[in-house]
């Protein structure tokens, strides 16, 4: 009764209801199978997941095999998958490609049961190793904090359990399990972790364990404050754009510079790690027009503000526009029709414009703007070069690369979202070609 009141009282923590619907993760050894043995105890609706990478022959079979029959012996639905590892084909490493694979399996399966979550087995004595092993890697507060508790849709009931105490478990109720030979192997880092550090640790301190769980516990809290500190820091002075952009003030960049852990949590949303945060930290004594690369979005020193765009550049395949009404999505939302004359005049600026109709020659080409490109702005008399007038709008240069223009023959006939030329401004008289676009910078 023990076993199962602590069980159950994780489980209201987490927010595990009765009524939940939960993929189980299991491998066949001590902390899985012990997990489905208090999942079933607990009354849970459970389905299980066991995979077979097919990397230790008939014991990764009889692994199947073991699990697959205690799922029947309890009423419990299985579902397993060989996902065989192509041992030619690793980046990474054996276990970060088997992980891989293996969570990439279990995301299909969250999309295709509609479950509310899916529980892993690792337990205490797993968190005090990845602690060692992210300790040895310079890992920051979150690192060290080790194995969360919660991640997405993933929770982890048996933290709070150590190995020793599930060994204590199975043995009082019988339980099977299956041990992996590779356990046994100081090959991989985390095994020397287990056999030669932890038993030195606990030697010193029957104690240590627990007490580094809490310490860890502690980690756990410090990370949660100063990720919500860095979300409240992003709110107040991220500005969202179009196009997947965002705007920071040179003074918020200063702040951050100031209190570099926040800045750690702040520059990881945005997909920059340690190194790559260091470059955009530099950009506080650079002119405008320097970039630092991320790895999902690049940043801009513009004027007294960085811009964060992504680093994919956008679609630049020209548009043909070759009937006088239609309506295109890419390379962004963007209608046109020809009326009739005597209507009232419309803006000819922004998400609208009116052009002359009778000026202009089908087909139209929608295109991106291009260095040596020029104009006559509605309201002037003289031609501009259009990258002088898009420096005049003080667009950063990541929005200059989401500057489209409408051309009739050779001429520029509308700057998307920004100015008509004067040429073809429509004055309220004759056929009219109204537009709708939609990628202006707001």
């Amino acid at each position: 009764m023990e076993w199962k009141r602590r069980f159950e009282e994780v489980c209201e923590r987490l927010g595990i209801r009765s009524e939940s619907r939960l993929l189980l993760a299991v491998s066949g050894g001590l902390d899985s199978m012990a997990l489905l043995r208090l999942c079933c105890d607990a009354g849970l609706r459970i389905t299980v997941l066991h995979v077979n990478f097919k990397l230790r022959g008939a014991d990764s079979d009889a692994d199947q095999a073991l699990v697959e029959t205690r799922c029947r012996a309890l009423g419990v639905e299985c579902r397993s998958q060989v996902l065989p590892v192509d041992k030619n084909t690793l980046k990474d490493g054996l276990q970060a490609e088997a992980r891989r694979l293996r969570y990439a399996w279990f995301d299909e399966m969250m999309a295709a049961t509609g479950a509310d979550h899916l529980l892993t087995a690792h337990h205490l004595d797993d968190r005090l190793e990845t602690f060692f092993i992210h300790l040895l890697r310079g890992a920051g507060v979150r690192g060290l904090a080790s194995i969360p508790e919660r991640n997405g849709y993933i929770l982890r009931p048996l933290l709070g359990f150590s190995r020793a105490e599930l060994e204590a478990y199975a043995e009082t109720t019988g339980l099977q399990w299956r041990e992996d030979a590779s356990n046994a192997s100081d090959a991989y880092l985390r095994n020397r972790i287990r056999h030669r550090l932890v038993p030195e640790l606990l030697d010193l301190s029957p104690d240590a364990l627990k007490a580094a769980g809490r310490s860890m516990d502690f980690l756990t809290e410090a990370d949660e404050f100063i990720t919500r500190g860095a979300d409240d820091f992003a709110k107040a002075h991220l500005t969202p754009m179009p196009h997947g952009m965002s705007r920071l003030p040179i003074s918020a960049l200063k702040h951050l510079d100031q209190h570099r852990t926040l800045a750690k949590y702040f520059f990881q949303n945005l997909g920059f790690g340690p190194e790559d945060m260091a470059a955009v930290l530099d950009l506080l004594d650079s002119p405008s027009g320097k970039m630092a690369e991320g790895s999902r979005l690049d940043a801009w020193r513009d004027r007294e503000s960085v811009v964060f765009a992504p680093s994919e550049p956008p679609p630049q395949a020209p548009v043909l526009l070759t009937e006088t009404e239609g309506e295109i999505t890419e390379p962004f939302p963007f209608a046109w029709s020809v009326g009739p004359d005597g209507a009232e005049q419309e803006s000819a600026e922004a998400e609208s414009a009116a052009l002359a109709s009778g000026k202009l020659t089908f087909p139209l080409v929608l295109r991106p703007w291009a260095p040596g490109d020029r104009f006559v702005p509605s309201g002037m008399k003289g031609s501009k070069k259009l990258s002088d007038f898009l420096t005049d709008l003080k667009l950063s240069v990541p929005e200059k690369r989401y500057v489209w223009v409408l051309c009739s023959g050779e001429d520029i006939c509308l700057v998307v979202g920004h100015r008509t030329d004067e040429r073809y401004v429509w004055k309220g008289k004759g056929a009219v070609l109204r537009l709708q676009c939609f990628p202006t910078f707001g």
